[in-house]
């Protein structure tokens, strides 16, 4: 019996391992009504391409006993959707799952770490279904982050007989409290590094989720955000991009349009929120290709938003702003940039890195930009 039921999980394994990272997607969308492309995608969404290796790196690392799975990226590049998969992944290797938004949290409780820490655990607590008890655990003598440590150590982990993979997604959102970051995060370092000793701490497993565009100083030594697995998410190829447009029911076969569906996937160099968001407006009908080619690195086009914002970010940050102007007007396409501001500007989004020299990401940000620099 033991043996039909392990078969049986390794063919589920397998089912979803390949309907969530094969190369294929289904041609038909299950949604009736499409929604603006804003939010992670859940599970069931037919307009989630696979992005492989992403999938399968973060499957497994969140298999591995005490594993840290750190799912980086700047804004809007698929983050969540991977994560989501992810905690159903594990949800069907048998773990329970735990996911918390740090979006959620009161100001009043990111300004002080005991309040954040209770916060934590009762979140904890509630989604597993146990009860309450951090008024036996907690020890205002031996401080907040231990008495943290004993509740999930012998109350929440103690508890169970399974895995459980707690995800916190958007956690840049604590980096602008300094003193409850500097606090947090080595903690969780600290947990992650204690599962290599100690047995009942591999039951957990950690799933961070961040956004690049926000940096916070932590020792090296301290932070969280230099150990584990770093999952990176790669661009569309174009043919996931011709797969996506067959998704909201766009059938670009003949070669003007194709050549016209290259020139989007390029303008935007298969950035993932930026081509769903043009298939979005395309499949409602709002706009033709051309159009939105034409006025998509203007004020009028339909990524004036995105836009809008990182101009606000380098507006206030003169130094960024230098750093991308000349990285944008130089004749040879690119230029070497100070390293700290070229850190950020990558980071951000904004320029990739060869070696020492930085280019913008895509045409579309170097068109967009170069027309506000030069005002």
């Amino acid at each position: 019996m033991n043996r039909a039921h392990d078969l049986n999980n390794q063919t589920a394994r397998k089912i979803f391992i390949h309907s969530q990272v094969g190369d294929l997607l289904s041609t038909e969308a299950t949604a009736t009504q499409l929604a603006f492309p804003s939010v992670g995608l859940s599970v069931t969404s037919s307009f989630y391409v696979p992005r492989p290796p992403a999938e399968e790196q973060a499957f497994n690392e969140l298999k591995r006993p005490g594993g840290l799975l750190r799912i980086k990226a700047p804004s809007n590049t698929g983050k969540t959707s991977l994560l989501l998969r992810a905690l159903e992944y594990a949800r069907r290797e048998g773990a329970l799952t735990v996911l918390i938004n740090m979006q959620e949290a009161d100001t009043a409780i990111l300004e002080d770490l005991g309040l954040f820490l209770r916060w934590l655990c009762r979140n904890v607590t509630q989604q597993l279904n146990l009860e309450n008890k951090l008024d036996d655990y907690w020890d205002e003598e031996i401080g907040n982050k231990v008495s943290c440590k004993i509740y999930f150590r012998e109350y929440i982990l103690a508890q169970l007989s399974v895995p459980v993979v707690l995800a916190l997604d958007e956690v840049d959102q604590l980096f602008d409290y300094p003193p409850l970051v500097q606090e947090f995060l080595p903690m969780l370092r600290v947990w992650h590094e204690e599962a290599a000793e100690i047995v009942v701490w591999q039951k957990l497993r950690l799933a961070l989720v961040y956004n690049t565009e926000v940096y916070v100083p932590l020792k090296l030594s301290q932070s969280p955000f230099n150990i584990g697995l770093s999952v990176q998410l790669p661009a569309l190829s174009m043919a996931q991009t011709e797969l996506l447009a067959r998704q909201y029911k766009l059938f670009y076969v003949d070669g003007v349009e194709l050549a016209q569906l290259r020139r989007l996937h390029t303008l935007v160099a298969g950035h993932p929120y930026l081509i769903q968001l043009a298939l979005y407006w395309l499949s409602e009908r709002k706009l033709e290709l051309p159009e939105l080619l034409e006025d998509a690195p203007t004020q009028s086009g339909i990524y004036r938003c995105h836009l809008l914002r990182y101009w606000q970010i380098l507006d206030r940050q003169e130094p960024l702003k230098v750093a991308l102007s000349e990285v944008i007007l130089s004749p040879a396409g690119g230029a070497e940039i100070d390293g700290l501001l070229a850190h950020q500007l990558e980071r951000m989004g904004l320029i990739r890195l060869s070696g020492n020299m930085a280019h913008i990401s895509n045409d579309l940000y170097r068109l967009y930009f170069k027309n506000l620099l030069a005002a």
